[in-house]
C-alpha cells in the first residue's frame, strides 16, 4: 500500500500474491524502497516494481529459492 505522507491517506493499495510469481511472502518480513517513483518491494527471493503513481506492476523477478525471509535491496541508479 502507498500512504500519503502528510495525511495518511491510502493512495492504492496492491496484493501481491495477484501476481503469477503465486503466494509471494507467505507471511514473511517485505523489503520496501521507493526510488525514482517505482517502488521496489522484495520477500522470499521475489522481488516486484510497481508504479508509485497507481500501484501498477512494472516487473517482477522470481528468484526463489535464494534464501527465505527477508530479501534484502541493493538498488543502483545513476
Amino acid at each position: 500500500m502507498l500512504l500519503e505522507i502528510a495525511s495518511g491517506r491510502l493512495v492504492w493499495e496492491r496484493a501481491l500474491a495477484e501476481f503469477p510469481a503465486g503466494l509471494p511472502c507467505e507471511g514473511q518480513p517485505v523489503s520496501v524502497r521507493l526510488v525514482e517513483g517505482t517502488v521496489i518491494a522484495a520477500c522470499m527471493g521475489h522481488v516486484f516494481a510497481l508504479s508509485a503513481e497507481d500501484g501498477a506492476l512494472l516487473w517482477q523477478v522470481n528468484r526463489r529459492g535464494r534464501g527465505s525471509g527477508e530479501t534484502s535491496l541493493a538498488i543502483s541508479h545513476d
